[in-house]
């Protein structure tokens, strides 16, 4: 008899150490399965380790961006679509990481945990995706960049979606080139600089700054500052790009005077020009379609009164990406609460059924509303007052240029952010061109392009 219950202990144990077995595989296998299944040896998806399946990737309007054609991936006809787009789109070696073709290579494959892989009559070139940009008006903001390199982001500030991402420098997809025979020509190629280009603002962050005096300083509109060329504290100066008198508030925003807003920094203090950058999104984590997007960064902590002044004007070592930019953009926009941006318009499986949809929805409120009109305001007031209305002919723009400065000899990074204050044009945007000096002379021109564009697509399109 002890035998028997011996022997039936050891049975159960097995079944026991079996099922556990089993457990701990499914688990793996739901958690790793798609790793597993995407591993650069499974030659039912790359050959030579490039993607030959999956299915076809469209821009908003419907046209081809990337597809397979016999066992081969193949992208659009049009060559400055197919440049401009590396980075969304992502290339055929997936060394782009925060790319399409790279985060949802399994939904355009059609896996899923329990089915693995398709690959029958029916099912052969997985999923389609729809995208929300227009392949166009990205085409036109790779013309604009002109072979510098540098980043441009737009999107619909109302529904969400991504009109254009754009990064530089890329190359042709279709036609790849010995990126390693030209290091600095191809520097950061695989970087999506939208997401991932980490950038000292400048004077875009401004706004930032802007924002928080209104929070906090009662009489900040009529308030007046001197300005000799500098912003003289006890451990050295914040030098301005002018010599602009005495000026108030909003003229301090026209002109970007560093000197009044170096001081209006050292009037609020460290601890809330911080909780002014934390609410405005600095230090969180933002996504796209589950894609990461780069921190931005803003710390005045512990900083004496020169460079608590040179983080109130976007330098000390602040840093922040395009995509942020213009997340916070959108976000005045829409009077202190924005929408989340997205990149997926809808996936369809093979033979046309939706499967998922691109929606509408509310990012936390940065700011009061009646900040943000004024914000608004003052941002209309640089267009009409500084860069002139005549830079983006027939749009409603109310922006913020930056020169960020980069140490040593290079020119300063050229910036600029905003958004148009149209209902049937709603567009936040921002531009960053690196070495491109001051704002206006650089970025100004390529936001003007691009928008023009978007405008033009938009009303073609009936939306």
């Amino acid at each position: 008899m002890k035998k028997i219950l011996r022997r039936s202990v050891i049975v159960y144990a097995l079944i026991g150490v079996f099922l556990a077995g089993m457990l701990a595989f499914l688990i793996s296998w739901a958690v790793d399965g798609r790793d597993w299944v995407m591993y650069s040896a499974n030659t039912h998806i790359y050959t030579g380790g490039k993607l030959i399946s999956g299915g076809t990737i469209t821009d908003r309007g419907g046209n081809t961006l990337a597809k397979t054609v016999d066992d081969t991936r193949v992208y659009s006809s049009n060559q400055s679509i197919r440049s401009s787009l590396l980075h969304t789109v992502g290339d055929t070696e997936l060394f782009i990481d925060r790319s399409i073709q790279n985060r949802f290579a399994d939904t355009l494959l059609g896996y899923n945990f329990i089915t693995g892989l398709h690959f029958s009559s029916t099912w052969d070139k997985g999923n389609n995706i729809q995208l929300t940009v227009d392949g166009d008006v990205c085409a036109a903001a790779l013309e604009a960049l002109n072979g510098r390199k540098g980043a441009v982001c737009v999107y619909n500030w109302k529904t969400g979606e991504i009109i254009c991402s754009v990064s530089t420098p890329t190359f042709d997809p279709q036609n790849k080139p010995d990126v390693d025979a030209s290091p600095e020509k191809y520097d950061g190629v695989y970087v999506n600089r939208v997401l991932s280009g980490l950038y000292p603002p400048g004077s875009t962050f401004k706004v930032v700054t802007a924002a928080a005096a209104l929070e906090y300083i009662p009489d900040i509109k009529t308030r007046t500052f001197t300005c000799d060329g500098a912003y003289h504290a006890s451990d050295g100066d914040v030098t301005c790009t002018g010599v602009h008198g005495e000026i108030d508030f909003e003229t301090a925003l026209n002109k970007s005077c560093n000197s009044a807003f170096a001081a209006i920094a050292n009037e609020l203090g460290a601890d809330r020009l911080n909780e002014q950058a934390k609410k405005m999104g600095f230090g969180s984590t933002e996504k796209v379609d589950g894609i990461e997007v780069s921190k931005s960064s803003f710390d005045a902590s512990g900083t004496g009164p020169a460079d608590l002044g040179w983080a109130g004007i976007g330098q000390y070592t602040t840093l922040t990406t395009p995509f942020h930019m213009m997340n916070m953009m959108g976000a005045i926009a829409g009077g202190g609460q924005g929408v989340k941006p997205y990149l997926i318009k809808n996936v369809t499986l093979p033979f046309g059924i939706p499967i998922q949809w691109g929606s509408t929805s509310k990012n936390s409120r940065i700011l009061e509303e009646s900040v943000a009109d004024t914000l608004a305001e003052m941002m209309r007031s640089n267009v009409v007052n500084n860069y002139g209305t005549d830079s983006f002919p027939g749009l409603d723009i109310c922006a913020k240029t930056g020169t960020a400065e980069v140490g040593g000899d290079q020119e300063p990074h050229s910036w600029i952010a905003g958004f148009v204050r149209d209902e049937d044009c709603p567009l936040a945007f921002a531009v960053v061109v690196e070495n491109g000096g001051w704002g206006m002379k650089s970025a100004g021109p390529v936001a003007n392009t691009v928008l023009q564009k978007a405008k033009d697509q938009l009303a073609a399109s009936g939306e």
